[in-house]
């Protein structure tokens, strides 16, 4: 027996190939349904955006399932982000944010980038956690600065909207303009946009 754990929804570490959250149709589907630019919404689109690269779908059996679990609860970082994102994503065992906070947690304060954004995510959310504008920042700042230039995106996100930071429009197009120079095309169209509009 096997359990589907959907790609399509799932995005791969650049730098570790370990599989990451799988919520992205979930997240999609909120982002799109306005046109306001709100960063709650565009945060969830952009990450849904992403994590909908045709990566390849992969399969859990409860025995890879355990090894997982095994290998995150002896410290291993790759695990502990990939177990988070398990829970987090609710497909193979029952969603659970709290858990899913626990082990990117965990992964995060091993300086794992992409776990602190994962983390970012669910503070910005509000999801296994108290919203808190100001945790989501220190987290996108934390997986930023360790070079996840994802979440430098979503760094300038809250501060171009003043949340967690005091806003600061220029500060935010610089952040773009950052993912922007690593290639990341959602960073160079927000770059754009605020330069158009004169910051």
């Amino acid at each position: 027996m096997s359990f589907s754990f959907s790609s399509g929804c799932g995005i791969v570490s650049e730098s570790r190939g370990m599989p990451e959250q799988a919520a992205a149709r979930k997240l999609f589907s909120k982002g799109a349904r306005t046109v306001k630019i709100n960063l709650f919404r565009l945060a969830l689109a952009l990450l849904a955006c992403t994590m909908l690269s045709g990566q390849a779908a992969w399969a859990l059996t409860p025995e890879q399932f355990n090894m997982l679990k095994e290998k995150a609860e002896a410290g291993n970082a790759d695990a502990q982000q990939a177990l988070g994102s398990v829970y987090n994503d609710g497909e193979v065992v029952r969603q659970d944010f709290a858990k899913a906070r626990f082990w990117y947690e965990k992964a995060a304060m091993q300086e794992h980038a992409l776990a602190q954004a994962l983390l970012g995510i669910l503070y910005l959310k509000g999801q296994g956690v108290s919203q808190d504008y100001s945790k989501s920042f220190y987290w996108f700042k934390k997986s930023s600065d360790n070079g996840y230039f994802k979440a430098t995106v979503l760094l300038g996100m809250q501060y171009e909207n003043g949340y967690g930071v005091g806003q600061d429009k220029r500060a935010a197009k610089k952040l773009y303009g950052k993912a922007c120079d690593k290639g990341y095309s959602p960073g160079c169209r927000e770059y754009r946009r605020l330069n158009e509009e004169g910051y």
